[in-house]
Order: C-alpha cells, then sequence, then structure tokens
C-alpha cells in the first residue's frame, strides 16, 4: 500500500531535524523531501527516524532466546519491537553446549520467517575473570570444532559470536569466524591491549558493551577498551542505561570516536518488560530496574529497550538526537552488513520507521511498511 508521510521532523545519519515527508509503497520507501507535501498520513511535527537495530538482545517478558520455543521468540520480538526496535539479532548465552545448540536451531526458524534478524552467541569462550552473569561451569576454551558446531546448528543465521581472544585457541576461533562471514565480538574479556590490538587486526571488529565485562583502563595497563576506542575499524556497543556506565562516560565516548562507531544495544534479560523481582531461577534480582547477580557481584544485562537508550544519552550525556539516532540505527546496520537497507530514510530501503514526540517517547513504529504500533 502507497501511503505518504507528511509533516514530519525527519532525523537520520545523514537528516538533521529537517521538516520534510516520507513516500513508502509496499515494503519500502520510494522518495523522500523536505519541506511541504499533501499526504495521507500528518504526522503533526512528530519526529521520525529509522527503526531502531538492536545487536544484543537476550529477552523480554519472562523468556529469553536460550528456549526451544519459538513462541517465547516471538513474545520477546514483540515487545521490543513495540519500542522501536524493527531489526535485532537474538543473543544466547553461555550454557552448555547441545543446550546452545538447540536454542539456535529455534531461534533460526525465527529468523528464516523473517522476524528476526539473526544470531548472536554471547560465549561460551569467555574469560572466567570477567565473566559477568555467565555461569563460569558453562564457560569453555576457544575450540574450532564446537564454534562450527553453533554456526552449523544455527544454519547460517549466525551473525556474531563474542569471545574472549587471549584465551589459549581465542585467534584460531576468530579466523574461522572470518573465513564464515560472522563478526567476532570482543567480549568478557581480560585480553591486553596488545591482545585486543591483535584480535583487531586480524579481524575482530566489534567491543561487546564497551567497559563492562573487560579489563579496565590503568594508566600503565590501557586494556582492552584503549585498543577498542583507538582502532577506527572497531565499533563499540554501549549499553546506556544509568547503571552499566556513567552518563559522562557515554558522552566522552560519542565526542571520543563518533556516533558512526558506537551501536547503542540493551543487552536486555527475561525481565525486560516485567518489573523488578526474582529471574533466571533466582540467580538474577532486578531492583528499581537494575539486574544484579543475587550476590550483588556483578551486573547481569539490564531492563532497557532502544527508545529508553536514545532517550538517556541525548536527555542525559548531552549527545546530539542525529548522533543518537546514527547509533540506535546506522551503524549497526552497517557493521552487520545491510548497507542502505536498514537504518537509513532513503529510496529503496525498508520503510522501518519509528515516530517520536518532542521528549522523545515512541508513538508508532512501521516495519516493511506496515504500522506495527
Amino acid at each position: 500500500m502507497r501511503q505518504i508521510l507528511t509533516n514530519a521532523r525527519l532525523v537520520s545519519a545523514d537528516i538533521a531535524n529537517r521538516l520534510g515527508w516520507v513516500e513508502v509503497d509496499g515494503e519500502s520507501i520510494t522518495s523522500i523531501g523536505f519541506g511541504t507535501r499533501k499526504g495521507d498520513v500528518d504526522m503533526q511535527g512528530q519526529y521520525v527516524v529509522p527503526g531502531f537495530i538492536d545487536m544484543h538482545v537476550h529477552g523480554a517478558m519472562g523468556y529469553s532466546f536460550q528456549t526451544e520455543d519459538p513462541d517465547e521468540c516471538r513474545a520477546i520480538i514483540d515487545l521490543h519491537r513495540s519500542h522501536g526496535t524493527t531489526t535485532m539479532l537474538g543473543a544466547i548465552g553461555s550454557q552448555p553446549l547441545a543446550r546452545m545448540e538447540r536454542a539456535a536451531a529455534t531461534v533460526a526458524e525465527v529468523v528464516r520467517e523473517g522476524d528476526l534478524d539473526g544470531i548472536f552467541f554471547e560465549g561460551p569462550f569467555l574469560s572466567e575473570r570477567r565473566k559477568g552473569m555467565h555461569d563460569p561451569a558453562n564457560l569453555r576454551l576457544p575450540d574450532v570444532a564446537e564454534v562450527r558446531s553453533l554456526l552449523s546448528a544455527a544454519g547460517g543465521t549466525a551473525r556474531m559470536l563474542g569471545f574472549a581472544p587471549e584465551l589459549p585457541g581465542g585467534l584460531d576461533i576468530l579466523r574461522t569466524l572470518v573465513d564464515e562471514h560472522v563478526i567476532g565480538a570482543v567480549a568478557h574479556t581480560d585480553a591486553s591491549y596488545r591482545e585486543a590490538r591483535d584480535a583487531f587486526d586480524r579481524g575482530a571488529a566489534v567491543a561487546t558493551h564497551l567497559f563492562n565485562g573487560m579489563r579496565p583502563i590503568h594508566h600503565r595497563d590501557p586494556g582492552v577498551i584503549t585498543a577498542a576506542l583507538d582502532d577506527e575499524r572497531v565499533v563499540c556497543e554501549l549499553v546506556a542505561d544509568g547503571y552499566h556506565l556513567n552518563e559522562a562516560i557515554v558522552g566522552f565516548v560519542f565526542r571520543h570516536i563518533g556516533a558512526s562507531r558506537v551501536a547503542l544495544i540493551t543487552d536486555a534479560i527475561a525481565a525486560t518488560g516485567l518489573g523488578d523481582g526474582e529471574y533466571y531461577e533466582g540467580r538474577v534480582v532486578v531492583e528499581n530496574g537494575q539486574a544484579m547477580l543475587a550476590d550483588k557481584s556483578s551486573i547481569a544485562g539490564s531492563t532497557l529497550t532502544m527508545d529508553r537508550a536514545v532517550r538517556r544519552v541525548v536527555q542525559c550525556s548531552g549527545v546530539s538526537l542525529q548522533d543518537a539516532i546514527t547509533a540506535a540505527s546506522a551503524t549497526p546496520a552497517r557493521i552487520l552488513g545491510l548497507g542502505r537497507t536498514r537504518g537509513t530514510l532513503s529510496p529503496g530501503a525498508r520503510a522501518d520507521l519509528v515516530a517520536m514526540s518532542a521528549d522523545l517517547t515512541v508513538l508508532r513504529v512501521m516495519r516493511a511498511g506496515a504500522w506495527v504500533r
């Protein structure tokens, strides 16, 4: 169905808040323009931005992607989609290998249906020293055969795998990921600056939830954080929920490397959309929206949605709306290889749009040309 959205404030990586219109036909954007035009839907001056892209979602509504029930996957997707996320990767965390493979087969089914855009394996080849909420009993040394087994279970839907490059075999599995066109993400790692630089030189392209689950910066031990910030090839994920990162750090990262290298993510867990309480059989407790392990030893993911992430970086970290939208759309689209088909307000792109009020509250969501909220 053809429709023209008029009287909108357009914001994207290459449009800095201009009054204009968007023409949609079927699943695609067919044209955009600036100024006024007669149309079918009067957006009444609302912001219209590209649909959000979240590369790192574990769950919502009491469910996680570590499931063998595709309906649970769909419930997660529906919750995040209602908050503006029109493209996402389902994140499968560290579990016994056989369970990860069964979950991957289930999530892959949902990917093939078109509701999800791929799998992110966060583990199990992670550092026990930087494990976060990952159960150390499930962590393993990197093994090429096991990586191939995970990728096989995903049936071509794996888009990214997080690993600790300093572990024995870490660079071997990175070579496999590069060969299979799967993004290697440095994650839950105690890597030194040199070890991290070596991984980036060999093709690792993402720093998973920067500052969290990795060796901290020290003036005599700059670590993986400095290596990631210094490398123009690397995209740095940020969890801007007010708990993972101080607002000043978020602003610093945007100023230091630019929005074209920042990907806002949620790292959302099963508690997202439900509120405070106990989750994951009591291992995780959520209080005032913050998820922690029950023993308070570590943050345990977040209850964030992408609209809240965008709102926080603008309102609390002094990031421009254009930069926030870039980090929530164009940057993850680029690193995921989606080119000009997602994360942009451009003719030929899929018609994924989010309408937001002046205070950045999501009002409407369009995915592939259909209003889903």
